[in-house]
């Protein structure tokens, strides 16, 4: 079960830090999914097995005295939980369209001009897009000025995504040079991104509301 009162007043070190604790447990939900697939109640074997570790709990949730079927129950009614109704009029919004239009360039590359023997990176590069877009959506998505040093976590983790997506376009474009015209435009748009998204984090810092 969780306690909300346990993250009241964090700052954004400590939001920071709990982000890093969610993508740590996804990292061993797909390490323990290798192990135990196919296999009778994996499901369950595997929620015992991050259970166990204490790195992967989260704040302010007792997982021993949670079943398989509470925890997904308890997602399944955050997943439902629609956007807001001025979503699409919030600050960033233009640039998660531009981040989803970067993300399509891309798996159009991918799929027309990566070779095969760079599929695992291409795949990886995808879902590194996924991940971001997700990442933004979230970024955006919170308004409330008590969750402030959320916001500020979330996007400075938005920042470390997109240095990763460089990263990887840097070394395709190096180990594919006849796609370095198309790479380097998702590139520069990107860039834009970017430096968009680290103004409205000064903002928020400085405490100004869009």
């Amino acid at each position: 079960m969780f306690n909300p009162a346990s993250r009241q007043n964090w700052n954004e070190f400590q939001w920071e830090k709990e982000i890093r604790k969610d993508e740590l447990r996804i990292n061993r939900y797909f390490q323990a999914l290798r192990v135990c697939l196919d296999l009778p109640g994996e499901e369950e074997m595997i929620f015992k097995r991050l259970m166990s570790q204490q790195d992967l709990v989260p704040t302010g949730v007792e997982w021993s005295q949670q079943s398989l079927s509470e925890f997904y129950a308890q997602h399944d009614e955050e997943d439902e939980e629609n956007p807001p109704d001025d979503f699409c009029h919030r600050a960033g919004y233009d640039l998660l369209r531009q981040l989803d239009r970067q993300a399509r360039e891309w798996n159009v590359v991918f799929a027309a001009g990566l070779r095969g023997s760079f599929l695992r990176e291409g795949l990886a590069l995808t879902c590194r897009f996924g991940k971001l877009l997700s990442r933004f959506s979230n970024f955006i998505e919170i308004d409330d000025p008590e969750m402030r040093a959320l916001k500020i976590s979330l996007g400075k983790r938005v920042l470390a995504d997109l240095n990763d997506i460089f990263g990887s376009l840097n070394m395709m474009m190096r180990r594919q040079k006849a796609l370095q015209g198309p790479l380097m435009t998702i590139a520069d748009n990107l860039q834009h991104v970017r430096e968009a998204t680290v103004d409205l984090l000064e903002e928020l810092r400085n405490g100004d509301k869009k």
